[in-house]
């Protein structure tokens, strides 16, 4: 049978699989997706004001690969306010907004998952 502690420690890995599962893909699109999502929104002006501070480090790729996930989180917004073009959203490749989409996720779950499980391991 499982009791609250069994059930305590699965939370804590998954929690740190989760992070690791979301490190994993920002990694792999930092490194080898993100030129591809960079040419495919050359025409948002989101993109192109941050494009000169693209480097080959590792902060500017995440930044440009939050920024890039930020665009695909809140659509509406930054088509409103011209950010992101109608056209490139529309033809932005499925696999990728799906992997943005993942890493998002991913990471959404870990941040819930740790902070529910620290509010439960203060009141134990």
């Amino acid at each position: 049978m499982c009791n609250a502690e069994d059930i305590y420690t699965a939370g804590w890995v998954l929690v740190v699989m989760s992070a690791l599962v979301s490190l994993a893909i920002q990694v792999y699109l930092g490194y080898f997706r993100l030129d591809d999502m960079v040419g495919h929104l050359s025409r948002c002006r989101a993109i192109a004001i941050r494009l000169p501070l693209l480097g080959k480090d590792p902060l500017s790729r995440f930044f440009m690969l939050l920024c890039i996930g930020a665009m695909f989180a809140m659509p509406h917004l930054f088509l409103r306010n011209g950010g992101l073009n109608a056209r490139d959203y529309r033809n932005f490749p499925l696999g990728l907004k799906w992997s943005i989409n993942l890493f998002q996720l991913s990471a959404l779950v870990a941040c819930i998952a740790f902070l529910v499980l620290w509010w439960v391991g203060r009141h134990l």
